[in-house]
């Protein structure tokens, strides 16, 4: 059972262990606001990490790297072989105590956790990320090069069951009514009144919006457990809603996390998400208000 103590992690306990004593891996993508539908642009957000990092830390790039090239979507969780391989070169051994971190809000970070969770590896998320460490005033460093010289892990990864909702079965829920599908995009994203960065606008037939957003607080912190109980029930959530999707499958991993830190419900997530439905032309999307 997951809760806040074995989900996220606080500045000040990283900082008082000592950030030599973990493996702690930077996360950050740049995903650019699309200018117009259809407007994608992504990049590694290795040059962030390399003008500012929290000490000890590695990128880990999840667009190129950390991700399966052989799908038609990006950020596709990755062969359990092939994650296996990397992280080991990582130098990611069984007893690893694995922190992750984003430069922006938290969202990088999550998915990367919930990456590492579907394939039997623990690890925390850094609560509020780079922001809350330097807003701490613990230190950072800059580093142009990237370390080579790294001892080599044994880590074993193992893909557990229940993580991921594929295509078909998002399609067959889809025509269902309650379908158990939810959007974790925002309200303009979810009803098609805003720009979208993928194929056509819309929602997947039959699901609920639930905003990740509506969990991070302005200090890009989770909100509290209370907080987000509350959120929930304003929002009717119940257990029968098990299967998330949002744009790439990252918006998803957020709200993944924070039902994780108040509750032990089991949840999948679709990762091709709308990049992927939205690119089929003979699948639905449904706009406006339901």
């Amino acid at each position: 059972m997951y809760n806040r103590k074995n989900i996220l992690i606080e500045c000040d306990e990283l900082q008082r262990i000592g950030t030599e004593h973990f493996f702690i891996f930077d996360a950050t993508v740049l995903l650019e606001k699309p200018a117009f539908d259809g407007d994608y642009r992504v990049q590694s957000g290795l040059a962030c990490w390399q003008k500012k990092h929290i000490p000890h830390s590695l990128h880990i790039d999840l667009y190129h790297d950390f991700s399966n090239p052989d799908v038609n979507y990006s950020f596709a969780v990755p062969e359990p072989q092939v994650a296996q391989h990397f992280l080991r070169q990582l130098g990611l051994s069984q007893d690893s105590d694995i922190v992750i971190y984003d430069a922006k809000d938290g969202i990088w970070a999550s998915r990367l956790w919930w990456v590492l969770s579907s394939l039997g590896i623990k690890s925390r998320i850094l609560n509020g990320g780079l922001t809350a460490w330097e807003n701490a005033g613990y230190p950072v460093q800059q580093q142009t090069h990237v370390p080579t010289s790294i001892q080599s892990g044994d880590i074993t990864v193992t893909a557990l069951d229940g993580y991921w909702c594929d295509l078909q079965e998002v399609k067959q829920r889809s025509h269902q009514e309650p379908s158990g599908l939810v959007c974790a995009l925002g309200p303009e994203q979810f009803t098609g009144q805003g720009i979208t960065r993928y194929a056509r606008r819309g929602a997947i037939p039959n699901s609920v919006n639930v905003p990740a957003r509506l969990f991070i607080g302005e200090d890009n912190k989770f909100i509290s457990d209370q907080e987000i109980k509350n959120t929930l029930q304003q929002l009717s959530w119940h257990e029968d809603l098990n299967v998330l999707y949002c744009g790439g499958g990252i918006s998803a991993c957020v709200l993944a996390v924070a039902i994780g830190l108040v509750s032990s419900q089991s949840l999948s997530i679709y990762d091709g998400s709308l990049q992927e439905w939205a690119q089929i032309s003979d699948l639905p999307l449904v706009t406006g208000t339901p």
